[in-house]
């Protein structure tokens, strides 16, 4: 069988980025990107969390509220 994993490497060995099922012992073929991983990558969205103003969330509450009303067999 023949799996393609994704991983990073972590300065001495190579982390799975997903959980996988191996044997000890069982060989790997590894291919080198030149893609980088950023640090913290798992968690970006946070630097988009806390940004809107109190208005703006009291808009957006109000138009999922009145979505809430929205009858589906209407359409």
């Amino acid at each position: 069988m023949v799996k393609t994993v994704k991983a990073l490497f972590d300065g001495q060995v190579f982390v799975p980025m997903t959980p996988i099922k191996a044997e000890k012992n069982q060989l790997a073929i590894i291919t080198l990107l030149d893609n980088y991983a950023t640090t913290g990558n798992k968690k970006a969205f946070l630097k988009y969390a806390g940004l809107l103003s109190d208005d703006s969330y009291i808009e957006i509450n109000n138009i999922l509220k009145d979505t809430q009303r929205i009858d589906i067999h209407e359409w």
